[in-house]
């Protein structure tokens, strides 16, 4: 087997950095899904106006996003 010199690594990883990327952004956007409809679902059902109105954002602070899920309600 050929060992691998780092140039070929490098080139490698440059190839496929956006997908690991995008599939840990998927990753966190997901899990916030569950979050968000965890609080729907326990949310006050007095008019269902609360239990509606949660979203999931992500936030990118340089190379750490985050899921923010949170309502625009009182």
């Amino acid at each position: 087997m050929k060992k691998k010199s780092g140039k070929d690594l490098s080139a490698r990883w440059a190839e496929i950095e956006g997908e690991i990327v995008t599939g840990a952004v998927q990753g966190l956007f997901d899990a916030g899904v569950l979050v968000k409809d965890t609080a729907s679902s326990i949310a006050p059902k007095n008019s269902g106006a609360m239990a509606g109105s949660y979203g999931v954002k992500i936030r990118h602070r340089g190379k750490n996003p985050s899921a923010v899920i949170g309502t625009s309600k009182k």
